[in-house]
């Protein structure tokens, strides 16, 4: 497995077919936990834009391993709130399936999860 994402899914696909309600519950706060990093990323990547911006002698970004360092370290975080998001959306869609709920119902409740 190269990336996050594939090891989230190999598990997820293992797992899917036997979680409970109750255990798909506690998972479910995976896509809440993605929109708060995700909030918190662009908050640091815009205070690092400022820093630089002010930085007139290019300070510890001049070397190319901080620089790279930096931004290995971004997608990083990147990729843990793509799979986080992920996995938020696939226990809802498997929660629908347990409820029982028509495609209509799951695309309603969908709709109102996306409202503000």
């Amino acid at each position: 497995m190269r990336t996050l994402h594939e090891a989230v899914s190999l598990l997820w696909e293992r797992a899917a077919d036997h979680l409970t309600l109750e255990e798909l519950g506690l998972l479910n706060s995976a896509s809440d936990d993605a929109q708060l990093m995700a909030s918190n990323l662009a908050t640091t990547c815009g205070n690092l834009g400022a820093l630089v911006e002010s930085d007139e002698t290019g300070g510890w970004l001049r070397a190319p391993a901080d620089v790279s360092a930096l931004l290995y370290g971004i997608q990083s975080q990147a990729q843990m709130i793509h799979s986080l998001a992920w996995l938020g959306e696939q226990v809802r869609e498997r929660a629908d399936d347990l409820l029982g709920w028509t495609v209509q119902a799951q695309c309603d409740a969908r709709g109102r999860r996306t409202q503000p």
